[in-house]
C-alpha cells in the first residue's frame, strides 16, 4: 500500500506506522525536503488545485521540526530528497513481499 499524503507532523505518522506493523509490513518513508521556493513554484504551476502559501510555509515548518526524529521512526527504508534534481531521477520498485 502507498499513501500519497503530506505527514509532516509525527501523530499522523504514528496511526501509518501502526498499520504497517499491524499487517507485518515494512514501512517506508520518502520525504521531499525541498527548498520553500521550489515548492511555493511548483503549487502556483499547478493546474488542478492550489493552496495558500501559508499552507505549504505551514507544511515546511512542521517537516522542518519533524525531520531530525524521523531517524527514530520505525521506518525499514527512509529517503529523503532535497533537491529537484533528486526528484527527477528517482525510481520508486517494488517487490512482492516475501511472505
Amino acid at each position: 500500500t502507498v499513501i500519497d499524503a503530506t505527514n509532516v507532523q509525527a501523530p499522523t505518522r504514528k496511526g501509518l506506522l501502526a498499520l504497517a506493523a499491524r499487517h507485518a509490513r515494512p514501512a517506508a518513508a520518502i520525504v521531499f525536503n525541498l527548498p520553500l521556493a521550489a515548492c511555493l513554484s511548483w503549487n502556483q504551476a499547478r493546474a488542478d488545485r492550489q493552496v495558500g502559501a501559508e499552507v505549504i510555509e505551514k507544511q515546511a515548518s512542521d517537516l522542518a521540526l519533524s525531520l531530525p526524529r524521523l531517524w527514530e521512526e520505525p521506518y525499514r527504508y527512509l529517503y529523503i530528497l532535497q533537491k529537484t534534481e533528486d526528484i527527477d531521477s528517482a525510481q520508486v520498485l517494488r517487490q512482492p513481499p516475501n511472505l
